[in-house]
Protein backbone atom coordinates (compact mmCIF):
# COMPACT_ATOMS: atom_id res chain seq x y z
CA UNK A 1 0.00 0.00 0.00
CA UNK A 2 1.03 3.41 -0.79
CA UNK A 3 0.52 6.57 0.94
CA UNK A 4 0.72 9.70 -1.20
CA UNK A 5 0.38 13.21 0.32
CA UNK A 6 -1.13 15.55 -2.84
CA UNK A 7 -1.25 19.36 -3.70
CA UNK A 8 -4.50 21.21 -3.82
CA UNK A 9 -5.23 22.79 -7.06
CA UNK A 10 -8.08 24.93 -8.33
CA UNK A 11 -10.13 24.95 -11.17
CA UNK A 12 -14.14 25.83 -12.02
CA UNK A 13 -16.33 23.77 -10.32
CA UNK A 14 -19.89 23.58 -10.00
CA UNK A 15 -21.51 24.47 -6.74
CA UNK A 16 -24.05 21.97 -6.72
CA UNK A 17 -26.29 21.09 -3.60
CA UNK A 18 -24.04 18.56 -1.78
CA UNK A 19 -24.85 19.73 2.08
CA UNK A 20 -25.99 17.20 4.19
CA UNK A 21 -29.16 17.91 5.91
CA UNK A 22 -28.94 17.87 9.99
CA UNK A 23 -25.87 17.88 10.52
CA UNK A 24 -24.33 19.40 13.43
CA UNK A 25 -20.55 20.40 15.01
CA UNK A 26 -19.67 18.99 18.15
CA UNK A 27 -20.96 20.69 21.02
CA UNK A 28 -18.37 22.74 22.75
CA UNK A 29 -18.20 24.68 25.77
CA UNK A 30 -16.81 28.23 26.27
CA UNK A 31 -15.94 30.45 23.41
CA UNK A 32 -17.00 29.03 20.06
CA UNK A 33 -13.82 27.56 18.05
CA UNK A 34 -13.92 30.79 15.67
CA UNK A 35 -13.43 33.33 19.06
CA UNK A 36 -11.01 30.74 19.95
CA UNK A 37 -9.15 31.24 16.31
CA UNK A 38 -9.38 34.95 16.78
CA UNK A 39 -7.97 35.53 20.04
CA UNK A 40 -4.71 33.67 18.98
CA UNK A 41 -4.25 35.22 15.68
CA UNK A 42 -5.28 39.08 16.98
CA UNK A 43 -4.30 39.29 20.67
CA UNK A 44 -4.34 42.19 22.13
CA UNK A 45 -6.32 43.98 19.61
CA UNK A 46 -8.58 46.56 21.21
CA UNK A 47 -5.20 47.59 23.31
CA UNK A 48 -2.96 48.00 19.96
CA UNK A 49 -3.80 50.01 17.26
CA UNK A 50 -6.36 48.08 16.07
CA UNK A 51 -9.45 50.79 17.85
CA UNK A 52 -8.28 53.40 14.80
CA UNK A 53 -9.09 51.09 11.88
CA UNK A 54 -11.71 52.08 10.02
CA UNK A 55 -14.53 48.79 9.18
CA UNK A 56 -17.14 49.77 6.80
CA UNK A 57 -18.86 47.78 4.34
CA UNK A 58 -20.99 44.84 5.60
CA UNK A 59 -21.53 42.85 3.21
CA UNK A 60 -23.37 39.16 4.18
CA UNK A 61 -23.43 36.11 1.75
CA UNK A 62 -23.39 32.43 1.48
CA UNK A 63 -20.55 31.45 0.77
CA UNK A 64 -19.38 27.48 -0.25
CA UNK A 65 -15.52 25.94 0.07
CA UNK A 66 -15.61 22.77 -1.86
CA UNK A 67 -13.35 20.60 -3.03
CA UNK A 68 -13.72 17.99 -6.10
CA UNK A 69 -12.24 15.03 -5.20
CA UNK A 70 -11.76 12.40 -8.61
CA UNK A 71 -9.99 8.85 -8.21
CA UNK A 72 -8.71 8.68 -11.79
CA UNK A 73 -9.92 5.46 -13.96
CA UNK A 74 -6.52 4.87 -15.31
CA UNK A 75 -5.46 4.27 -11.57
CA UNK A 76 -6.17 1.66 -8.64
CA UNK A 77 -8.40 2.18 -6.01
CA UNK A 78 -8.55 4.43 -2.50
CA UNK A 79 -8.40 2.47 0.57
CA UNK A 80 -8.10 5.89 2.71
CA UNK A 81 -8.14 9.34 1.50
CA UNK A 82 -8.25 12.46 4.26
CA UNK A 83 -8.74 15.75 3.15
CA UNK A 84 -8.42 18.94 5.07
CA UNK A 85 -10.33 21.96 4.72
CA UNK A 86 -9.81 25.01 6.29
CA UNK A 87 -12.28 26.82 7.95
CA UNK A 88 -12.52 30.85 8.40
CA UNK A 89 -12.10 32.29 11.79
CA UNK A 90 -13.80 36.04 13.19
CA UNK A 91 -11.76 38.52 13.06
CA UNK A 92 -12.17 42.23 13.32
CA UNK A 93 -13.53 42.62 9.41
CA UNK A 94 -15.15 38.67 9.25
CA UNK A 95 -17.64 37.23 10.78
CA UNK A 96 -18.64 33.55 10.57
CA UNK A 97 -22.53 33.33 11.60
CA UNK A 98 -22.87 29.83 10.58
CA UNK A 99 -21.37 27.14 9.25
CA UNK A 100 -22.51 23.44 7.54
CA UNK A 101 -20.13 20.85 6.58
CA UNK A 102 -20.77 18.94 3.65
CA UNK A 103 -20.48 15.69 5.01
CA UNK A 104 -21.81 14.26 8.60
CA UNK A 105 -18.87 12.38 9.61
CA UNK A 106 -15.74 15.27 10.12
CA UNK A 107 -13.26 16.16 12.80
CA UNK A 108 -11.51 19.20 13.84
CA UNK A 109 -8.32 19.19 12.93
CA UNK A 110 -5.86 21.60 14.70
CA UNK A 111 -3.74 23.58 12.58
CA UNK A 112 -0.03 25.01 14.15
CA UNK A 113 -1.11 26.77 17.48
CA UNK A 114 -4.91 28.33 16.68
CA UNK A 115 -6.09 27.46 14.00
CA UNK A 116 -8.21 25.14 12.48
CA UNK A 117 -9.87 22.82 9.52
CA UNK A 118 -12.16 20.15 9.11
CA UNK A 119 -11.15 17.32 7.99
CA UNK A 120 -12.80 14.05 5.75
CA UNK A 121 -12.02 11.03 5.89
CA UNK A 122 -13.07 8.88 2.71
CA UNK A 123 -12.73 5.28 2.31
CA UNK A 124 -12.71 2.66 -0.33
CA UNK A 125 -12.91 4.39 -3.38
CA UNK A 126 -13.50 3.11 -6.56
CA UNK A 127 -11.82 4.06 -9.84
CA UNK A 128 -13.97 6.84 -11.48
CA UNK A 129 -15.45 7.80 -8.50
CA UNK A 130 -15.86 11.94 -8.33
CA UNK A 131 -17.39 13.41 -5.31
CA UNK A 132 -17.09 16.78 -3.82
CA UNK A 133 -16.54 17.44 0.02
CA UNK A 134 -16.56 21.31 1.72
CA UNK A 135 -18.68 23.22 3.42
CA UNK A 136 -21.32 26.29 3.44
CA UNK A 137 -21.08 29.14 5.64
CA UNK A 138 -23.12 32.37 5.94
CA UNK A 139 -20.13 34.99 6.18
CA UNK A 140 -20.38 38.89 7.01
CA UNK A 141 -17.60 40.94 5.51
CA UNK A 142 -16.03 44.40 5.86
CA UNK A 143 -13.91 46.41 3.88
CA UNK A 144 -11.06 47.09 6.78
CA UNK A 145 -8.83 50.31 6.38
CA UNK A 146 -5.67 51.01 8.37
CA UNK A 147 -5.09 55.23 8.02
CA UNK A 148 -1.73 55.86 6.38
CA UNK A 149 -1.61 59.09 8.76
CA UNK A 150 -1.12 56.92 11.60
CA UNK A 151 0.60 53.67 10.19
CA UNK A 152 3.45 57.19 9.34
CA UNK A 153 3.80 57.11 13.19
CA UNK A 154 4.56 53.64 14.40
CA UNK A 155 8.70 53.42 13.56
CA UNK A 156 9.37 52.31 16.87
CA UNK A 157 11.29 48.98 15.87
CA UNK A 158 11.97 48.35 19.78
CA UNK A 159 8.18 48.33 20.38
CA UNK A 160 7.94 45.09 18.84
CA UNK A 161 7.44 42.23 21.44
CA UNK A 162 10.49 39.88 20.94
CA UNK A 163 8.19 36.29 20.09
CA UNK A 164 6.95 38.65 16.84
CA UNK A 165 10.82 39.35 15.73
CA UNK A 166 11.64 35.59 16.48
CA UNK A 167 8.50 33.80 14.98
CA UNK A 168 7.73 36.24 11.99
CA UNK A 169 11.28 37.04 10.36
CA UNK A 170 13.08 33.92 10.16
CA UNK A 171 13.72 32.26 6.89
CA UNK A 172 11.94 29.19 5.11
CA UNK A 173 12.87 28.12 1.84
CA UNK A 174 10.11 29.92 -0.09
CA UNK A 175 11.29 33.42 1.43
CA UNK A 176 15.00 32.21 0.66
CA UNK A 177 15.60 36.14 2.39
CA UNK A 178 19.83 35.54 2.23
CA UNK A 179 19.74 35.06 -1.48
CA UNK A 180 21.08 37.61 -3.60
CA UNK A 181 18.22 38.93 -5.36
CA UNK A 182 16.53 39.11 -2.27
CA UNK A 183 19.79 41.08 -0.37
CA UNK A 184 19.15 43.31 -3.59
CA UNK A 185 16.22 43.92 -3.33
CA UNK A 186 16.51 44.77 0.58
CA UNK A 187 19.32 47.05 0.07
CA UNK A 188 17.26 49.02 -2.67
CA UNK A 189 14.69 49.64 0.17
CA UNK A 190 17.07 50.64 2.89
CA UNK A 191 17.76 53.14 -0.06
CA UNK A 192 14.49 54.64 -0.22
CA UNK A 193 13.69 54.66 3.39
CA UNK A 194 14.57 55.83 6.57
CA UNK A 195 11.62 54.38 9.01
CA UNK A 196 9.90 51.51 9.14
CA UNK A 197 6.49 52.71 7.89
CA UNK A 198 8.57 54.12 4.52
CA UNK A 199 10.66 50.48 4.50
CA UNK A 200 7.26 48.47 3.81
CA UNK A 201 5.49 51.33 1.19
CA UNK A 202 9.00 51.07 -0.76
CA UNK A 203 8.91 47.51 -0.45
CA UNK A 204 5.23 47.28 -1.99
CA UNK A 205 5.57 49.46 -4.65
CA UNK A 206 8.48 47.46 -5.50
CA UNK A 207 7.31 44.21 -5.62
CA UNK A 208 3.68 45.62 -7.27
CA UNK A 209 6.05 46.85 -9.99
CA UNK A 210 8.57 44.43 -10.41
CA UNK A 211 6.21 41.24 -11.00
CA UNK A 212 3.45 40.83 -13.98
CA UNK A 213 0.47 38.84 -12.93
CA UNK A 214 0.74 36.12 -14.84
CA UNK A 215 -3.18 34.98 -15.83
CA UNK A 216 -1.82 32.24 -17.80
CA UNK A 217 -0.92 30.24 -14.68
CA UNK A 218 -3.47 31.93 -12.39
CA UNK A 219 -5.20 28.40 -11.96
CA UNK A 220 -2.43 26.46 -11.06
CA UNK A 221 -2.32 25.12 -7.38
CA UNK A 222 -2.54 27.43 -5.21
CA UNK A 223 -2.50 26.98 -1.25
CA UNK A 224 -0.07 23.97 -1.14
CA UNK A 225 3.31 24.79 -2.90
CA UNK A 226 4.89 22.45 -4.47
CA UNK A 227 8.25 21.58 -5.06
CA UNK A 228 8.19 23.17 -8.59
CA UNK A 229 6.37 26.26 -7.21
CA UNK A 230 8.39 29.68 -7.56
CA UNK A 231 10.54 31.17 -5.11
CA UNK A 232 10.34 35.05 -3.58
CA UNK A 233 13.29 35.28 -5.44
CA UNK A 234 12.37 33.56 -8.42
CA UNK A 235 9.33 35.04 -8.78
CA UNK A 236 11.97 38.55 -8.28
CA UNK A 237 14.07 37.50 -11.02
CA UNK A 238 11.60 36.19 -13.07
CA UNK A 239 9.27 39.46 -13.22
CA UNK A 240 5.85 37.46 -13.01
CA UNK A 241 3.68 35.40 -11.04
CA UNK A 242 0.03 35.26 -9.07
CA UNK A 243 -0.83 36.52 -5.91
CA UNK A 244 1.24 34.02 -3.60
CA UNK A 245 4.64 35.15 -5.76
CA UNK A 246 3.72 38.91 -4.65
CA UNK A 247 2.78 37.70 -0.98
CA UNK A 248 6.16 35.61 -0.86
CA UNK A 249 8.28 37.92 -2.68
CA UNK A 250 7.12 40.99 0.02
CA UNK A 251 7.38 38.77 3.25
CA UNK A 252 11.02 37.73 2.17
CA UNK A 253 11.77 41.59 1.35
CA UNK A 254 10.54 42.60 4.61
CA UNK A 255 11.79 40.04 6.68
CA UNK A 256 15.60 40.30 5.27
CA UNK A 257 14.90 44.17 6.64
CA UNK A 258 14.09 42.97 10.07
CA UNK A 259 10.32 43.82 9.47
CA UNK A 260 8.07 41.00 10.74
CA UNK A 261 5.93 39.94 7.83
CA UNK A 262 3.20 36.53 7.41
CA UNK A 263 1.26 35.30 4.72
CA UNK A 264 -2.53 35.08 4.27
CA UNK A 265 -4.48 32.83 2.47
CA UNK A 266 -8.33 32.80 1.46
CA UNK A 267 -10.39 33.77 -1.25
CA UNK A 268 -11.73 36.37 -3.46
CA UNK A 269 -15.63 36.40 -3.42
CA UNK A 270 -16.06 38.69 -7.04
CA UNK A 271 -13.37 36.47 -8.30
CA UNK A 272 -14.71 33.49 -6.76
CA UNK A 273 -11.30 32.45 -6.78
CA UNK A 274 -8.68 31.74 -3.96
CA UNK A 275 -6.16 34.49 -2.82
CA UNK A 276 -2.88 35.28 -0.81
CA UNK A 277 -1.74 38.73 0.48
CA UNK A 278 0.63 39.53 3.13
CA UNK A 279 0.31 41.34 6.50
CA UNK A 280 3.12 43.06 7.92
CA UNK A 281 3.60 44.20 11.95
CA UNK A 282 3.69 47.60 12.80
CA UNK A 283 4.75 48.70 15.89
CA UNK A 284 2.08 49.86 18.79
CA UNK A 285 -0.18 48.95 16.08
CA UNK A 286 -0.19 45.54 14.82
CA UNK A 287 -0.71 43.47 11.80
CA UNK A 288 -1.77 45.09 8.82
CA UNK A 289 -2.89 43.94 5.43
CA UNK A 290 -2.17 44.93 2.15
CA UNK A 291 -2.18 43.41 -1.07
CA UNK A 292 0.66 44.41 -3.57
CA UNK A 293 -0.96 41.98 -6.29
CA UNK A 294 -4.07 44.63 -7.35
CA UNK A 295 -1.22 47.07 -6.38
CA UNK A 296 -0.29 45.63 -10.08
CA UNK A 297 -3.41 45.12 -11.03
CA UNK A 298 -4.24 49.17 -10.89
CA UNK A 299 -1.26 51.06 -10.07
CA UNK A 300 -3.33 54.31 -10.10
CA UNK A 301 -5.20 52.80 -7.15
CA UNK A 302 -2.06 51.11 -5.57
CA UNK A 303 -2.51 53.23 -2.33
CA UNK A 304 -6.07 52.55 -1.74
CA UNK A 305 -4.61 48.71 -1.95
CA UNK A 306 -1.53 49.13 1.26
CA UNK A 307 -3.23 48.73 4.39
CA UNK A 308 -6.73 48.02 3.22
CA UNK A 309 -8.51 44.18 2.83
CA UNK A 310 -12.02 45.20 0.96
CA UNK A 311 -14.91 43.23 1.41
CA UNK A 312 -14.70 41.01 -1.23
CA UNK A 313 -11.66 38.99 0.60
CA UNK A 314 -12.49 35.58 2.96
CA UNK A 315 -9.85 35.18 4.93
CA UNK A 316 -8.99 31.05 5.56
CA UNK A 317 -5.48 30.67 7.27
CA UNK A 318 -2.16 33.19 8.64
CA UNK A 319 1.28 31.47 7.82
CA UNK A 320 2.97 29.73 5.19
CA UNK A 321 3.23 26.41 6.77
CA UNK A 322 -0.27 26.53 8.11
CA UNK A 323 -1.52 27.21 4.62
CA UNK A 324 -0.22 23.87 3.24
CA UNK A 325 -1.47 21.67 6.66
CA UNK A 326 -4.70 23.35 6.07
CA UNK A 327 -5.16 22.53 2.98
CA UNK A 328 -3.31 18.88 2.85
CA UNK A 329 -4.54 16.04 0.84
CA UNK A 330 -3.06 12.68 1.85
CA UNK A 331 -4.42 9.40 0.66
CA UNK A 332 -3.84 5.57 0.66
CA UNK A 333 -3.53 3.35 -2.65
CA UNK A 334 -5.39 -0.81 -1.90
CA UNK A 335 -2.79 -2.22 -3.86
CA UNK A 336 0.93 -1.34 -4.87
CA UNK A 337 0.81 -3.14 -7.69
CA UNK A 338 -2.27 -1.01 -8.98
CA UNK A 339 -1.47 2.53 -7.43
CA UNK A 340 -4.13 4.79 -7.40
CA UNK A 341 -4.35 8.16 -9.28
CA UNK A 342 -6.13 10.90 -7.08
CA UNK A 343 -7.04 14.58 -7.94
CA UNK A 344 -8.27 17.54 -5.74
CA UNK A 345 -9.04 20.78 -6.72
CA UNK A 346 -11.02 23.49 -5.02
CA UNK A 347 -13.04 26.82 -6.08
CA UNK A 348 -15.37 28.79 -4.00
CA UNK A 349 -18.31 30.37 -4.79
CA UNK A 350 -20.61 32.49 -3.90
CA UNK A 351 -24.19 31.10 -3.13
CA UNK A 352 -26.09 33.98 -2.41
CA UNK A 353 -25.69 37.38 -1.46
CA UNK A 354 -27.16 39.62 1.74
Amino acid sequence: MRRITICLLTWALCAGSVFAQGAEAPAQEGPSIFDQVFAALYPDWQQMGGQYAQVFEANQCTVRLLYEVAVSAEGGAVRSLSVNVPLPPNTPRQRIHSLQPSQEQYTLQKIGDSQHAISFELTDLEPGTVLTIGWEAQIETARIHHPMEILEQCTRMDMIPAWIITQYTGDEEVYSINHPVIQEAAAIVRQQAGTLPEAVWATYNLVSSAITYDHASADEQWATASDEDMTAPEALANGTGVCRHYTYAMIAICRALGIPARMCAGFHLMGESLHGWPEIYFPEYGWVSMDPTFGKAAPDLRASCFGTLGHEIVLTTVGYQESGLATRSRYLSASDEMPAIVGVRARPAVATQG
